[in-house]
Order: C-alpha cells, then structure tokens, then sequence
C-alpha cells in the first residue's frame, strides 16, 4: 500500500492547523496552501473531505478559516489517512476491515501474514495523535532555532 498524496498533505494539513490555531484562531486556505507548497484548489478538495468527517471546522468572517474541530490528542494518524485514502488494504487478499475477500482464504496461509501486517500498520496508525506530531514539530522548530542562533558570531 502506497499513501497518496491526499493523504499525507491532508496529514500535514491536520498538524499545520493544530500547530498554527491556539484557541480559536482560524488557519486560512492561502496560509495552509503556503506552508504545505501546493495550491489552494488542491487544499479546499483536502479540506471538504476533512470537514466532511468532522476532523475540521471552519468560521466564517474576516478573522475566518479552518481550526480542528476536536482536540488534537483525540483525532489520530489512522482516522485522517482512513477519511482521505480509497483503501488501506495492504493486498487484495486482506481489505480494509482485515478480512479476506479471496476464495481461497481458507486454505492459503498467506492471508495470516497480509492480517497481520495490516494489524500492526492499523497499531501504529492509531497510537499516533496530531498532538503528538504538533509536539515533534516544536521540537524540531525549537532545536532549528537553537542551531540558527548558536551560528551566529556576536563579534
């Protein structure tokens, strides 16, 4: 299985909200299509999917724009890809629910192998936040700062 691009801008779209909108602060689409270096058009057709399934919000006004519509700790890495992606099969023989639409399922041991690599892929998915990724990317903000300032020569 190969991740769209929908789905990991709409990914990356989820944390740039979280991480810009503290509070109620709205995100607009020109802000989100500039941090994510695609158009805007290809943001909106994200966004109606993620507003859509109730991952998004937006309010309207001058101040207007997109914030999350739950917490980030309660909105994670699977829900956004399942919301954005066709399929999350691994293989024809194993779907998206893990079970095997193959004829031959009960006499081929492969199907086990497809179930549980889906199973840990749908583990990995799941354990993951947007508020957890929100807090890896301060983290890596924070030490390019701490890089940027300690190049400098004060002299």
């Amino acid at each position: 299985m190969k991740i769209s691009t929908k789905g990991r801008y709409g990914l990356q779209l989820m944390v740039e909200i979280a991480y810009l909108s503290e509070g109620e602060k709205t995100v607009s689409v020109s802000t989100l299509a500039e941090h994510l270096g695609v158009g805007e058009k290809y943001v909106e057709q994200i966004i109606a999917s993620l507003n859509k399934a109730h991952y998004i919000r937006s309010k309207r006004g001058p101040k207007g724009g997109y914030l999350l519509a739950a917490h980030p700790n309660s909105i994670t890495v699977g829900m956004i890809l399942r919301c954005l992606e066709k399929s999350m099969a691994l293989s024809d023989c194993v779907g998206d629910g893990g079970e095997s639409p193959c004829q031959r399922k009960d006499r081929c041991v492969t199907v086990s192998v497809w179930r549980k690599m889906k199973a840990a892929m749908d583990n990995v998915m799941d354990s993951i936040t947007i508020y957890d990724l929100v807090q890896q990317q301060k983290e890596m903000d924070a030490g390019r700062l701490y890089l940027e300032e300690g190049s400098r020569s004060d002299c």
